[in-house]
């Protein structure tokens, strides 16, 4: 007999999968996007066991509400080495959602996700613009990299020259409102760096 292997289920609910703004989770993948590691925050919010994770496409816990715009620039960006920042609606096994911040890097054999509770007012906008992409591919029938040329033209549109513009203000953006609901001292964005 073969092992069977959990998916995250086809219904979503509208219930939320939580976890903190203390808390920070990450996950490692190979070069073809199968999960290698993680740590408990990432197992405990997907709700799958260690070895429904292990091994398996990351995209076992992608989210339908997403649209596949995002994904593809994600992938567009890593695969040419750069790092990528981005809001993402995941899904658990029993259907809850959970909206995180991903920071996606690319490391020696595969790739590191480092992700945190996303909160700013540049977040409620994203929601609201990813429900409206969301429907025109569904309604257009647009291929991923039709949809990312769509979204690309929409950051724009809303201010953003290029998306590096975009994933630096709002990884900041998140920070500064992380700080501001744990009441952790503000911090100059630069403050840290050397210039």
């Amino acid at each position: 007999m073969g092992t069977k292997i959990s998916k995250a289920p086809q219904i979503s609910t509208e219930h939320e999968s939580p976890f903190g703004f203390d808390e920070l989770f990450f996950s490692r993948t190979d070069s073809r996007g199968k999960i290698t590691s993680g740590n408990t925050v990432f197992q405990r919010v997907s709700q799958f066991e260690w070895d429904e994770l292990l091994e398996k496409p990351h995209n076992i816990i992608r989210h339908p509400d997403m649209p596949r715009a995002v994904f593809w620039l994600l992938w567009d960006r890593i695969r040419k080495g750069l790092p990528v920042g981005a809001y993402v609606k995941n899904r658990s096994k029993d259907g809850s959602y959970y909206w995180v911040f991903a920071i996606v890097t690319p490391i020696e054999d595969g790739y590191l996700s480092v992700r945190l509770k996303p909160s700013s007012a540049l977040f409620a906008g994203v929601q609201q613009e990813y429900r409206t992409l969301l429907q025109a591919e569904k309604d257009v029938e647009l291929t991923p990299a039709r949809s990312a040329e769509v979204l690309l033209k929409r950051l724009n549109e809303l201010g953003f020259r290029d998306y590096e513009i975009f994933m630096t203000k709002a990884l900041i953006s998140e920070m500064l409102a992380r700080d501001k609901v744990l009441e952790l001292e503000p911090q100059s964005p630069t403050e840290n760096y050397i210039v």
